[in-house]
């Protein structure tokens, strides 16, 4: 979500270049509504919350938004090593127990499935709404050409596309992001985000046995029931 916030946020400015500023400053969850006020505009907001706790005001005014959607499994293991990384949390359960905590939704922002279910509801209720779905695997398998539909839907300039992809290339900003004073770094036990870890995807195979695998698969299966989300993700 960092790495396409960044991207985003180049794209709607029209300047491919990397800054100091950080997606946290611009975090619904984190920052007071009088404090993104005072954002420079055009503003590029940020939130993990469920569709019907977006501000009704994005709604009336039928902003843009960019839903990015990933698969299952690699959002569980990005979850679980960043709620371990976190001082705040303090949380240094087992891979095995997490599993168990992330598909009964006693996580923060609760649970993953509701989170789909909600903007699958949302988005049937408001079809008026301008909304561009973004594939983690498609944006890291051909970044340029992603960014070239999101530039699109933004309605940036076609040639800011790769500019901004090399740009964002995803190696080049995490050592960017790490060698920038972060306001956030005390909230870590390492004291520093680990909000850019790998950045890869199919990362779940490496920690799900075959066991778990099957077991998360049929219980999200049953949870996400006919969602038409549920094939993105």
């Amino acid at each position: 979500m960092h790495w396409l916030w960044d991207i985003v946020r180049m794209l709607v400015n029209g300047k491919a270049e990397l800054t100091t500023d950080r997606m946290e400053s611009h975090l619904l969850i984190l920052s007071k509504p009088d404090d993104l006020d005072l954002l420079p505009s055009p503003r590029v907001l940020a939130t993990h919350r469920q569709f019907h706790e977006l501000p009704t005001d994005w709604i009336i005014r039928r902003r843009k938004l960019v839903l990015i959607v990933r698969d299952a499994k690699d959002v569980c293991v990005s979850y679980y090593n960043m709620i371990r990384s976190l001082k705040t949390l303090d949380y240094n359960g087992t891979w095995d127990g997490f599993l168990t905590l992330f598909l009964d939704g006693h996580v923060p922002l609760n649970s993953w499935a509701n989170w789909v279910l909600s903007f699958e509801k949302g988005l049937k209720e408001h079809p008026e709404l301008p909304v561009h779905v973004v594939h983690y695997e498609k944006l890291k398998a051909d970044t340029l050409r992603e960014i070239q539909r999101l530039a699109e839907f933004l309605g940036a300039p076609a040639s800011l596309a790769e500019q901004v992809a090399e740009q964002t290339d995803f190696k080049k900003m995490k050592q960017h992001k790490e060698s920038v004073p972060d306001p956030t770094a005390s909230l870590y036990h390492e004291e520093k985000s680990t909000v850019f870890r790998q950045g890869e995807s199919g990362q779940g195979h490496k920690w799900f046995t075959e066991q778990q695998a099957a077991e998360f698969d049929k219980i999200l299966s049953e949870r996400l029931g006919r969602s038409s989300l549920q094939p993105l993700l």
